[in-house]
Order: C-alpha cells, then structure tokens, then sequence
C-alpha cells in the first residue's frame, strides 16, 4: 500500500516507522533532544522538508525523516483509505 504524505511524495506504508505531530515535539520539556535529532539527520543529508508551508508532521522511514505540511490525522485517514 503506498500513501502521499505531502506535494508529490508518495511511499510505502511499509517504510514508515512513525508519525510525529511536531506540535508535540517542539514542547519544551522533550525539545532539545528532539533537535538534537534532526539536526543529526539534517547533517547527514535524510531530513527532507515537503512543500513551502510549515511542517506539522516529522514521517520517520527507513530512509530519513520527512517534515510535512499535512497533519498527522490527516495522513492516518489516508492510510486508513488504503
């Protein structure tokens, strides 16, 4: 089953690790940890930002982190469809 996650960027459901609402991560209590994080996946080339707009979800997959504009209700709906 294969699901968008934002713009153009279509992948397999079997690749997502987890859906993150960045809302939750970026509270002060877990936030230095969680930059941490995806400054060390931005380093190393696997944080890849969809579209203009401002993320509202971190997708974490075998291949990198993805922050997208859709929020994470929206894609567990759409995986659901699936």
């Amino acid at each position: 089953m294969y699901v968008n996650i934002g713009a153009d960027i279509v992948m397999s459901a079997k690749n997502i690790i987890g859906v993150f609402d960045l809302d939750l991560l970026s509270a002060e209590s877990v936030q230095p940890t969680n930059l941490k994080l995806l400054k060390m996946y931005e380093d190393s080339g696997f944080l890849h930002i969809i579209g203009d707009k401002i993320p509202r979800m971190a997708v974490l997959t075998l291949t990198g982190v993805w922050l997208s504009p859709l929020s994470p209700e929206t894609l567990r709906q759409r995986l659901e469809k699936s």
